[in-house]
Formats: structure tokens, sequence, C-alpha cells
């Protein structure tokens, strides 16, 4: 066999494994929400992920001990069937409730979106923002919402139509919110999320609104501009003036 010259000498080729149903075997796409050759729905163990990082909720390969992401150790995350029933917003496919530190999230299955409780978001939000403070990251960039179709998606635990919300205003992210519940992110939304916040996003943003403030207000209700140096206290008075005035008096 001749060896091919655009390859450089001792590079090993790479073979991609596909991704295979645990039910049938069959081979299926990264976007696939049932298996194409016996209908069964897929797994998130079938997509090759597990672990939720706590520090940057990064998804780890199946068998990963360290995040790919942070390098934070994983540690076990216990995984308990949600007793009510409820399925995924995105796919209907089945909820578990997954450990991941002190919180209890509740994930897909299938296609490893998650549910979050209000409080629960909020502090992995503060967290990651006092971590990025702390570290020093740069400010994070807008970033632009892609354009796609709309749709509304129920809420798992009161079945509602949940809200759509770029979080933050301009992280780029759009969550479902259910005000009374929770929030859903897609799988790696959080993710995008957790980094938006620790690059700065939400003090931009902050600093943002503050400015809009700002010019929104009428002139006539912002404070006056100083001038470049105070006035005197007294009113200036010219003594040479003075002098000729009397002189003129006196003659």
């Amino acid at each position: 066999m001749v060896p091919d010259p655009s390859v450089p000498a001792g590079a090993r080729p790479v073979t991609i494994a596909p991704l295979r149903c645990g039910n049938c075997a069959g081979s299926f796409q990264e976007g696939d929400a049932a298996c194409p050759w016996c209908g069964a729905g897929i797994a998130l163990e079938d997509r090759g992920r597990s672990h939720v990082c706590a520090r940057c909720a990064v998804r780890a390969p199946v068998g990963a001990t360290w995040c790919p992401g942070c390098g934070d150790r994983l540690g076990e995350q216990p995984l308990a069937p949600r007793g009510d029933g409820g399925r995924c917003p995105a796919c209907a496919g089945d909820l578990r409730e997954r450990t991941v530190g002190r919180h209890v999230l509740t994930e897909c299955g299938g296609c490893g979106g998650l549910w979050l409780a209000a409080p629960v978001f909020e502090e992995l939000c503060s967290a990651a923002e006092r971590a990025g403070i702390a570290s020093g990251v740069a400010a994070a960039r807008s970033a632009p919402v892609v354009s796609e179709r709309v749709v509304y998606r129920p809420c798992p635990a009161c079945h509602e139509l949940m809200t759509r919300r770029n979080h933050g205003g301009s992280s780029g992210v759009v969550v479902d919110v259910c005000r009374g519940h929770g929030i859903w992110l897609d799988h790696r939304e959080l993710e995008q999320v957790l980094a938006w916040v620790r690059a700065g996003g939400p003090e931009r943003e902050r600093q943002r609104r503050v400015e809009r403030a700002r010019r929104a207000e009428p002139a006539e209700a912002r404070p006056p501009s100083l001038p470049l140096e105070p006035p005197s206290a007294e009113p200036s008075f010219d003594i040479l003036e003075a002098l000729s005035w009397l002189l003129k008096r006196a003659g």
C-alpha cells in the first residue's frame, strides 16, 4: 500500500465510533430523539454522556473521573427516577433526578436537558459570578440570539406553556421559564450560561441598563454639569477703578 503523502509521517488515522442504540445496537445521529431502526428512545448514556460538572456544568463522557471542561473531580452522582412521572418538555423523554454535589437536578435521560428550581439556578449563577470576579476574567461580549422557529414548551410540573427568555438580557442563551416552578435548559445551555456569568456578562449588562436609564431621563431631570472652575465667593473689585471714581468726585 502506497502511503498518502498528505498525511504526516507517524500520524495515525482516527476512527470515530458511531453512536449506537442501547436497544438494538443500530447507529443513530447526534440530533436523533429516537432510534431510526427500532424506534426506541435514545438514552443519554447511548450518546456517550454522563455526569454534570458541579462547577462548570459540562457533560462528561461515560466513565470519566475528571471534568473535561475545568478539570474538577466529578465524584459520585446517584440517579433516581422522578416520582411525579413528568416528561421532558423538549423530547418527551423520561425525567430522572441526578445528585450533583449538594444539589438535586432533574434531567432528561434522553436528550440531557436540565430542569432546575429557580433558587438552585440562581445559586449556581451567583457562585459562577463570584468565581469570575476572583479570577479576574474579562467581561464577555454579548452573544447574538440565533433565529429559529419559536416553540413554547410545557412546564414539567404544571404543564402550562413556559415563557422564553434571553438569560440576563444579552447572554444569547434562550431558556424556558415557568415563573412558579423553574427553568428548563437544553443540553449545554447551563454550561453556556455559567460561562457567560463567569466572564462578567451580568456586570456588563447592569452597566448597560444604567446607561440606558440615564439616556432616557429628560434633560431637566439630569444634574447640571459643573463648571471647570468654581465661581468666586465675592464679586470682583478693581481698586484702580475705585480710586479714579473718588478723584473725579473730589474734583
